[in-house]
């Protein structure tokens, strides 16, 4: 054990000496509670995995196995799916010598890739999977397979898998034909041969007369994808819940059945209750807009849509009616032109549709942001284009959830096909609700080119944060190059933060950097306890680059520059870390100087063994002749 082994951590900020780890081995004793039995689903039946007591070591293949697969279910349902197909591995039986075991485990595998919605890795896998299987298990192995595609939006390669199926010569059961039909079904709709798919669901019916409630739901969305609103109605009819209530709502709407001022009233009440799913709430506003529309009611449809957007779509969604960022432009246009020939505005007098703009600012936001719109999106300069959509965008940013429109309204709209064709005016805006919301590769797309700091933004603080999300972002060059304009640019700045950033390149191994950026900040210190420390930081970086005598001396400057006697924690650390670079550097000489000058300084008997077994490493290292690799 490493008992002279600093905390990771920058110290720096508190000016404190490094940690020595613990002095005993109280950190080992910790135990966790054993693993509960985990079940898993297999093709053919459900079997019970054991609970893991003992993970280091196995009498036989199968009990490694089965602890394989127990844990694996437990990971998986702890949501660290990655970690459970590690652990895994290549512990699966071979279906030669044991099919039930390769059943199990296959199973196990499969619902791992579901639970973590990795279809693409999961349609791979089953598509290269023994020649070797029995019929039965082919068959649950290639449905698995369609449902994977089907997931992925490929529906003419699930289709191909099913008609394989369906078609083969050998015996099937009339569970198993039902089954794949009805995932054909769902194979020509995500194909959008929308006609096919009705066809096929009408042939199913009149095979099997199917009339559950989630088959009636299935098939009167498909309805409604047909315009086929009557007949919709006719399926819904009878059955309850929030999704049936919003199809009734759509099948009303567009059969005229219902009022389109009922349906807007009855549509907004699902959206703004809180018993409602958020994916249900999203598409009964996209039911109010379009309700509105209807009614020639540009502003309440805008309203719809505007809270539509804010609520965050679920990736399996398949609204009948969906809300789209580019909707929401087409309704600000509409409106605002509207507005402007109301007003007798000309498109190009870009002041004057400013200036009416403003003046509905507090008293008709609605109004102003279309008429914003319009300059954005049709002024004939683009500096005024620029200036409206910062407008419309710091308009729209004082609304509720106003940061999650403006994301939805410049980030999934194909107007703006990448970050950088949006108005750096308003990537400065966006780039605080994207942060906020954890989408640091977002973040890092939106920062390219913006490299002054917006208005009043103290500048050292922008280019620190610019630098550190590009690099958390994982564009690396474009992080080092703000960091850079930060040491060009700006005299003042908060060495302590530019610190942090130094440490994320230290961890992305992009140690040339960070040990020019080091040197620079050493340039500058005027504490002799901030030089010390970033000595060792430096060191820690030509140690990661095996420039073994470098590192050593770049230690011992750390552990010496106050006091050449000095026997602090940092002291001592800086010294054992220069003894292992000296060792690596073969200089055994001077690391075993080092090791016995921290010997003499230490009473401790757990660190004393540590240094004399380095010392008779060494010894060992010095009649071999070779330099240490560990």
């Amino acid at each position: 054990m490493n008992f002279f082994l600093p905390i990771a951590t920058s110290l720096l900020l508190t000016g404190a000496a490094p940690i020595a780890l613990p002095d005993t081995a109280d950190a080992l004793k910790e135990s966790a509670p054993p693993l509960e039995t985990a079940t898993v689903n297999t093709p053919s039946q459900a079997t019970s995995g054991a609970p893991i007591d003992d993970i280091s070591s196995s009498e036989n293949t199968t009990a490694s196995s089965d602890v394989a697969l127990a844990e694996s279910a437990q990971l998986a349902a702890a949501g660290a799916v990655e970690l459970a197909l590690q652990v895994l591995g290549n512990t699966q039986p071979d279906y030669a010598t044991d099919p039930e075991g390769w059943r199990r485990f296959e199973a196990a595998r499969v619902e791992i890739l579901r639970s973590g919605a990795r279809w693409d890795v999961l349609a791979a896998h089953l598509d290269n999977l023994p020649e070797n299987l029995s019929l039965a298990d082919h068959r649950w192995a290639k449905t698995q397979r369609a449902s994977a595609l089907l997931a992925l939006g490929e529906g003419e390669a699930a289709l191909d898998e099913l008609r394989a199926l369906m078609w083969s010569a050998e015996p099937k059961s009339e569970q198993e034909l039902q089954h794949w039909r009805r995932l054909s079904i769902r194979a020509w709709e995500a194909m959008d041969e929308l006609e096919a798919a009705r066809v096929a669901i009408q042939r199913f019916q009149q095979d099997y007369a199917d009339d559950s409630r989630d088959w009636q739901i299935a098939r009167a969305r498909l309805a409604l994808r047909v315009m086929a609103p009557e007949e919709a109605s006719a399926l819904l009819n009878g059955l309850e819940g929030t999704e049936v209530e919003i199809l009734q709502l759509i099948a009303g709407l567009w059969s005229g059945a219902m009022k389109p001022a009922v349906v807007v009233d009855r549509a907004v009440k699902l959206g703004v209750s809180k018993d409602v799913e958020p994916a249900y709430r999203r598409e009964a506003w996209a039911v109010a807009a379009e309700a509105a529309a209807m009614l020639n009611s540009r502003e309440a449809h805008i309203a719809a849509l505007e809270r539509g957007l804010v609520i965050a779509q679920t990736p399996d969604a398949a609204p009948i009616v969906p809300v789209t960022a580019d909707a929401l432009w087409d309704a600000y246009l509409a409106l605002g032109e509207q507005l402007g020939n109301q007003m007798q505005l000309i498109v190009g007098d870009d002041e004057a549709w400013f200036l009416a703009a403003s003046n509905r600012y507090d008293e008709q936001p609605i109004h102003a942001r279309a008429l914003f719109a319009v300059v954005a999106l049709k002024a004939y300069r683009a500096e005024q284009a620029d200036v409206a959509h910062w407008q419309l965008a710091a308009l729209i940013d004082k609304i509720p959830h106003g940061g999650d429109l403006m994301r939805a309204l410049y980030l999934e709209s194909d107007r703006f096909e990448t970050e950088a064709d949006i108005p750096p005016a308003v990537r400065y805006l966006l780039l605080e609700h994207v942060l906020n919301a954890g989408d640091i590769p977002q973040a890092s797309r939106l920062l390219v080119g913006l490299d002054d700091p917006p208005q009043q933004t103290d500048p050292g603080e922008w280019h620190l944060r610019r630098a550190r999300v590009l690099l958390l972002g994982g564009r690396i060059d474009d992080g080092i190059a703000a960091l850079d304009q930060l040491f060009r640019t700006v005299e003042d700045f908060k060495r302590d933060r530019a610190l942090q950033v130094v440490f994320d390149l230290q961890t992305l191994g992009r140690h040339e950097a960070a040990l020019d950026f080091l040197a620079r900040l050493h340039a500058g210190e005027t504490d002799t306890q901030h030089a010390r420390e970033l000595w060792y930081w430096r060191a820690d970086s030509l140690t990661a680059l095996e420039r073994y005598a470098e590192a050593a001396r770049a230690y011992l400057k750390s552990a010496l520059l106050l006091d050449p006697y000095a026997a602090d924690p940092w002291a001592q650390t800086a010294r054992f870390q220069a003894a292992e670079a000296l060792t690596q550097a073969g200089l055994f000489a001077d690391a075993q100087r080092q090791y016995r000058t921290l010997l003499n300084s230490t009473r401790d008997a757990a660190r004393q063994a540590v240094l004399r077994n380095h010392l008779q490493q060494l010894r060992l290292l010095e009649q071999r002749g070779v330099v240490a690799t560990n």
